[in-house]
């Protein structure tokens, strides 16, 4: 499974229902913080929480089935998994500089590349594409496909959406 270290930890790459998502466990490592901090400041705050919108409630055996993450075999509670969304409003009250600086790491280098691995943007420490004005312009043998504010990069035979 695909790994990105925020913060001196090697987060696991998660996703759910097309989005990247964390764990509790995962914010409270990356923060520096005790385990039980982040799902605490969920539950104090949770009727601002929107689900399927900030989080998803996941039960196990869908963890299991579609492999969104590793968990112990003798885990049997549902899983609640934070989106961007969801991130963003629980950490809003972690405003020490290394917060701040966790907070940028993850949204820029997890949840904003989702789409584009950096083995698809770089070869040979070249980068693969630029941008002029909103364009993205690639090497040849790409082609991007553009749908409102998305897109998808085909590059060779690998597709990533």
């Amino acid at each position: 499974m695909e790994k990105i270290t925020i913060n001196h930890f090697p987060l696991q790459v998660k996703e759910y229902n097309g989005q990247r998502v964390v764990t509790f466990k995962d914010i409270d490592a990356v923060h520096g913080r005790p385990n039980g901090t982040a799902r605490k400041r969920f539950n104090d705050n949770r009727k601002h929480f929107i689900e399927g919108e900030d989080y998803f409630k996941v039960c196990v055996s869908e963890i299991r089935t579609n492999k969104i993450m590793d968990i112990s075999p003798k885990t049997q509670r549902d899983i609640i998994l934070i989106t961007e969304s969801g991130y963003l409003m629980l950490v809003k009250s972690f405003t020490d500089d290394l917060a701040w600086s966790v907070q940028r790491q993850l949204v820029n280098s997890y949840f904003r590349l989702k789409d584009i691995s950096y083995k698809q943007l770089f070869f040979n420490d070249e980068p693969k594409y630029e941008y002029f004005d909103k364009t993205l312009t690639l090497c040849t043998n790409s082609k991007v496909f553009f749908c409102g504010s998305f897109f998808k990069i085909c590059i060779d035979k690998f597709v990533a959406t």
